[in-house]
């Protein structure tokens, strides 16, 4: 998750990627002309109300299931959602690539195995107490 690319930064007819792994390096830059990037990108809506000049950043935990020891399924669920502006400078990286942080870690930390003995967290294998409604 920290070496996907967060951000595409464009400068003429040059590009880089951006992800958390790579935000404070040098990046490798390439030639933007004819880059997938380069056409009209159409961005989920979270809802009528966000504006034109932002895009929502969705982060998803999972939620995966076994009966009698064995896989059954896997089912995600949103953890967290960002929503950012289509154009940032650098100067604004620190604070996103720090939210970016911690969504990342969330959506780990929220992840669950849910078996016939109980449920566990998924990073830690350690069992979670047992909550009933």
């Amino acid at each position: 998750m920290q070496k996907a690319t967060f951000l595409v930064l464009v400068a003429g007819d040059k590009a880089q990627c951006v992800s958390l792994a790579n935000w404070k390096e040098n990046r490798t830059k390439f030639l933007y002309h004819g880059s997938p990037y380069s056409k009209s990108i159409s961005y989920p809506v979270i809802s009528e109300e966000l504006a034109s000049d932002h895009i929502p950043m969705q982060f998803f935990s999972t939620m995966a299931c076994f009966q009698s020891e064995k896989f059954s399924c896997v089912i995600p669920f949103h953890s967290m959602f960002l929503i950012l502006p289509k154009t940032l400078e650098e100067r604004e990286f620190p604070h996103y690539f720090h939210l970016l942080e911690n969504f990342i870690d969330k959506s780990l930390k929220d992840s669950v195995w849910i078996t016939e003995r109980g449920s566990y967290n998924e990073r830690t294998l350690s069992l979670l107490p047992n909550k009933h409604c």
